[in-house]
């Protein structure tokens, strides 16, 4: 797992080689990440329950907001870690490294715990119709036990990638990824245990990929090094969350506005709301056309600012949107195309509902992936400041778009028109001024880093 060929180096030779070398197995773990969930829906919605799909539906957004809260803050080791490499500084990072399993931990269990106690008013909270609730509350609860082995995962792949080796946990989710679907299988169609069956599947699944990361840590001899031994509480991680919190409230505000437009859209019909949860699977496989680029974006701007290589900051900035508008509009292309037999791998088509989830699912997607170059733009811009060592100018930006403009446009425009590609819409137009906004913002904190080298040197 730990071949040079495979590991790119952001400090030396060709940008391009190295950012499509780090790019393609993070693009490749975003969309077994994804897999994770759509084959929950897959699974379910062909061999499932009635209405176990539309209990995944109404549950999903509000998990991942919840997940996100502390996973957002693994993109403070990514800059942290990044930069630490840039200068050299390998006994700090070697710190950080064995910090993270107590630190993040001990936040992933109570996060869970909370979760698990308080699973009803969660999801009452956003409207979850009471015909699933109870199948809704079943898969949330089983889901959080897995969260805690997930996020200690994450946290330590921010670490293993900020070195520019993206290949080594790309190869652990192939292993998880089997687990998942694997077990999914065998609990849904075998053993008769619908949402329980998948949840399960994602629980041993997040465990075996954190033991392969445990045990590839403490064969390391470098500054990856893990040794119970040097194991710490928090020691040395304040500058992660320093960075991470604004990182992880900017997740947060995301997916707040998320889940608002998910508790709208739960007032509608359980076809409609499995509809979206079908389209909603698709568009997060989707995401991994820029994922790659925005994660190499942190990690080659970050080692390259701590290096002092400020052309080789401009040069990365200008690759990673190149390849991120080209990825994000093909990619949203080819599912426009082909949006219905895509659909058709989450329904059963003899269930009497399918034609109308069916036909909501596909909708939406053409709402969305005709604009997805956007999408992958904001993201992408998003990670080039993060690289540049502030956190906060995108929690600020996405403040302004998704919280406040997002959320007003959906409480004001559907009322207006009555239909739901008004909630729809609201997407892109985020996109849009997220990424005019971030560009600008880009280019102001750029002069910025790069008078502050030259008064330096």
């Amino acid at each position: 797992m730990g071949n040079s060929k495979f590991k790119a180096d952001p400090l030396h030779g060709g940008i391009i080689k190295n950012m499509v070398i780090f790019a393609l197995p993070v693009m490749a773990v975003s969309l077994l990440n994804m897999l994770f969930s759509s084959f929950d829906t897959m699974v379910v919605g062909k061999f499932g329950h009635p209405n176990a799909m539309s209990a995944i539906g109404a549950s999903g957004s509000v998990i991942w907001t919840l997940i996100g809260s502390v996973m957002g803050c693994a993109g403070g080791v990514s800059m942290i870690v990044g930069n630490l490499y840039g200068r050299g500084d390998k006994e700090r990072i070697n710190k950080i490294v064995n910090a993270i399993p107590l630190s993040t931990g001990f936040l992933a269990v109570v996060l869970s715990v909370i979760a698990i106690i308080f699973a009803r008013p969660i999801l009452t909270l956003v409207n979850c119709p009471e015909a699933i609730m109870d199948g809704a509350m079943l898969y949330f609860r089983v889901y959080f036990c897995a969260v805690p082995f997930m996020i200690v995962f994450t946290f330590l792949t921010s670490a293993v990638q900020a070195k520019g080796d993206s290949f080594t946990p790309f190869i652990m989710q192939v292993v998880a990824q089997a687990v998942n679907l694997s077990l999914n299988l065998l609990f849904v169609i075998v053993f008769d245990l619908n949402l329980l069956g998948v949840a399960l599947g994602t629980v041993f699944a997040q465990l075996t990929g954190l033991t392969l990361m445990i045990i590839y840590l403490a064969r390391e001899k470098d500054e990856l090094h893990l040794s119970v031994k040097r194991f710490k509480f928090f020691t040395g991680t304040k500058e992660i969350w320093q960075k991470g919190v604004p990182a992880s409230l900017e997740g947060v505000a995301l997916s707040l506005s998320t889940v608002y437009i998910s508790a709208l859209i739960n007032k509608y019909s359980p076809d409609i709301i499995a509809g979206n949860a079908v389209a909603d699977s698709i568009e997060g496989i989707l995401m991994v056309a820029f994922m790659g680029f925005e994660s190499g974006a942190v990690v080659f701007i970050s080692q390259n600012l701590g290096a002092n290589n400020i052309k080789r900051v401009r040069k990365s900035y200008i690759t990673t949107l190149g390849f991120v508008v080209i990825l994000s509009e093909l990619m949203g292309a080819v599912v426009l195309i082909f949006a219905k037999p895509l659909v058709s791998l989450f329904v059963d088509a003899t269930a009497a509902n399918a034609v109308v989830i069916s036909e909501v699912a596909v909708h939406k997607l053409f709402c969305l992936t005709m604009f997805y170059g956007l999408c992958g733009t904001m993201n992408s811009v998003f990670g080039c400041i993060r690289g540049l060592q502030d956190a906060k100018s995108p929690l600020i930006i996405s403040i302004i778009t998704s919280v406040v403009f997002r959320t007003s446009w959906v409480a004001i425009v559907p009322r207006l028109t009555g239909k739901i590609e008004s909630i729809y819409m609201a997407f892109p137009l985020t996109w849009f001024l997220s990424t005019f906004l971030g560009m600008i913002m880009f280019e102001i904190i750029f002069k910025k880093r790069k008078n502050e080298l030259e008064d330096a040197n």
